[in-house]
């Protein structure tokens, strides 16, 4: 009787553990869980961000090339005045001197 008591404590003991491993198991499985959910949701939030990083430096680069465009169409804008200026100039000075021959 002594060895059966002494089996039943045993294996009362050994259920305890038992009951006590599987909650465990089950805490860390959902634990785990809950951290790949987090993972994917932080993954896919990532990949959202990066899509719209992109899409903003294309249009900052469209940007860039429209006000590099601009700047290009203004510098021969400001060349041809210059030679208009020079042109007038030479014009200018041409009117004098037969203004001064008629003199």
């Amino acid at each position: 009787a002594k060895m059966e008591d002494m089996r039943l404590t045993s294996d009362a003991k050994v259920g305890e553990i038992e009951a006590k491993a599987n909650a465990e198991r089950g805490r860390y499985c959902e634990r785990v869980e809950q951290l790949e959910n987090e993972l994917e949701a932080s993954e896919s939030r990532r990949k959202r961000d990066e899509v719209d990083l992109c899409k903003k430096i294309e249009t900052l680069n469209g940007e860039i090339k429209r006000k590099g465009a601009a700047v290009e169409e203004l510098k021969l804008g400001k060349e041809r005045l210059s030679e208009l200026l020079t042109e007038k100039e030479f014009l200018l000075g041409e009117k004098q001197r037969q203004v001064d021959h008629l003199t």
